[in-house]
């Protein structure tokens, strides 16, 4: 039996993450969601081979220690099929550039607004996993979704 898709939500500020993981929740579909507090921990999460692969890795730029696009470089070394997704309550046009060059398929402000994260959330489980279908906003299955040798470029046009 395959395992639901993995979520791993990196924010310093607790209440971000339960925020996160209770939208997650409401999602429709099975996921394991799990969370850490720092760039090092998510590492480790990252590194965690009997918990399975990480599909999508939601982090926050600014982390205590090393800094979320600290992170994206480690996990795109380490875990090279998981998708990214950026969040951040201070995010310049550099760093926005730089995240996205690391890998990040989209960058969201802090206040997050929830349909754009969850709409996200879905599209990157649906470039990880690209047998399922892709759901539509009615519910029904539609294409498949992309495969990995189109970039992650289509999915920034597309938000």
């Amino acid at each position: 039996m395959d395992m639901p898709p993995r979520v791993l939500l990196v924010d310093d500020q607790r209440d971000i993450t339960r925020f996160l993981r209770t939208a997650l929740e409401t999602f429709g579909r099975p996921l394991r969601i799990d969370e850490a507090l720092s760039a090092e921990e998510a590492l480790l999460a990252l590194r965690d081979q009997a918990t399975g692969p990480v599909d999508v890795l939601v982090a926050d730029l600014r982390l205590p220690g090393m800094s979320g696009l600290q992170l994206l470089e480690r996990a795109r070394r380490l875990s090279p099929r998981t998708r990214s997704l950026v969040i951040s309550g201070a995010a310049d046009g550099e760093m926005r550039r730089e995240a996205e060059r690391l890998g990040a398929a989209a960058v969201l402000d802090k206040p997050i607004e929830l349909k754009v994260f969850l709409e996200t959330v879905q599209r990157l489980l649906a470039l990880s996993n690209p047998s399922e279908p892709q759901p539509a906003a009615d519910g029904e299955a539609t294409r498949p979704a992309r495969r990995d040798n189109e970039p992650e470029a289509a999915l920034r046009r597309e938000l």
